[in-house]
């Protein structure tokens, strides 16, 4: 029964009704009224359920924001305020705060470059693959070094996310070096930093690409812009996030 239809049989169920989802205090009348009234007890039993649904509801939206799309310090504040069930006041106030929720989900932050992957994610596959890394003045650079060579990435960096990479292998004696199977380690090198289908569409170009590429060759694919470029003493393929 609605607070509406509870009206014929009590008067009060309305307005006490609406106090309840409002985030206000039964007065004293009302308490007393409440103790001896089913109809207005049973829809103020209602309101509270009702309340509590928008809190679970909003706090299951929460959880499922994606990392990626999500402003971090706005998903905090919600949390925040939808966690602690006294802090949800109402069911305007509940209706917003899961509104903002929903928002969240759906409209990536303004301002923010798109990423290729987690920089957490891409320095242990490095490592992995025995490079090196270490903080660069705003960036991340990984190393290994051969005799007459280094295979280095440099990881572009904004909140945690990787928005550019740049691979190589490069000498280090200003000669010619042996670059057969520099596309095999580009590979791995890429697939290592990126993430997703951006690392399927990354690698899958370099494949389709490389043997036909004698000098420098790039395109825009998948929301990225990739560049290759072939020398004698070094091979070097760039990603950056669009």
């Amino acid at each position: 029964m609605s607070w509406r239809g509870a009206e014929a049989t009590c008067r009060n169920a309305t307005r006490i009704g609406e106090t309840q989802l409002d985030g206000g205090t039964p007065s004293a009348t009302d308490r007393l009224h409440l103790a001896s009234c089913a109809v207005c007890t049973r829809e103020v039993a209602g309101a509270e359920r009702f309340l509590g649904r928008l809190e679970v509801a909003a706090e299951a939206a929460m959880d499922d924001v994606p990392a990626a799309l999500a402003d971090v310090g706005a998903s905090r504040w919600i949390r925040r305020v939808i966690v602690p069930a006294t802090m949800l006041v109402g069911a305007a106030a509940a209706g917003l705060l899961l509104a903002a929720v929903v928002g969240l989900r759906l409209t990536p932050p303004v301002g923010d470059a798109p990423t290729l992957g987690s920089v957490a994610t891409a320095e242990e596959r490095l490592a992995q693959l025995d490079l090196t890394c270490a903080p660069l003045a705003g960036a991340t650079r990984c190393e290994s070094r051969g005799p007459d060579h280094v295979h280095r990435v440099t990881l572009t960096a904004q909140g945690g996310g990787v928005i550019g990479m740049e691979a190589g292998i490069i000498g280090t004696r200003g000669g010619a070096i042996d670059l057969r199977g520099a596309d095999d380690l580009l590979r791995r090198l890429t697939a290592a930093t990126l993430e997703g289908s951006r690392e399927a569409a990354a690698t899958g170009w370099l494949a389709a690409n490389y043997a036909a590429c004698a000098d420098t060759c790039s395109a825009d694919v998948a929301g990225m812009h990739i560049a290759l470029e072939r020398r004698a003493d070094a091979v070097i393929l760039t990603v950056e996030a669009r």
